[in-house]
């Protein structure tokens, strides 16, 4: 004679997931408020105060351009240029022309680093009339 066992069928057993996102709310929370954001630097300048009155006029001759084209070449008033080169071809017109503005014109895509480096020969020129201007693209 064959016994028969009966099986319980068991209730299949789960794990509420009503409070889910309320724990996924809360760690965002979390991790929002404890992040740090880093900020980012530039480069320091010291701008003059402005005079009151009307903008003063200046001659041609008292301007020079240096332009860092989106390829990276330096131009000084239209003439190709090596980096290195721009302090000592800057230490010639500051010394014909004492008041001479330098124009740092720099494309948007040109690279940081050749801007920055051509900034650097301005600055070892001891040129003090600086004017930065961003090319249109």
């Amino acid at each position: 004679m064959a016994v028969r066992l009966r099986r319980r069928s068991r209730a299949m057993e789960e794990i509420s997931l009503a409070s889910i996102p309320d724990i996924v709310f809360l760690l965002m929370i979390f991790f929002v408020t404890s992040t740090v954001f880093g900020q980012e630097q530039g480069l320091p300048i010291v701008l003059p105060a402005s005079r009151p009155g009307p903008p003063a006029r200046v001659g041609p001759a008292s301007v020079c351009t240096l332009e860092v084209g989106r390829d990276d070449r330096v131009t000084l008033d239209g003439e190709p240029l090596p980096v290195n080169a721009v302090k000592s071809q800057l230490v010639l017109r500051l010394r014909l022309h004492p008041d001479l503005i330098v124009v740092l014109s720099t494309h948007p895509q040109a690279g940081y680093g050749t801007m920055v480096a051509v900034f650097d020969e301005i600055r070892l020129a001891q040129a003090r009339k600086v004017s930065l201007k961003t090319a249109a693209p």
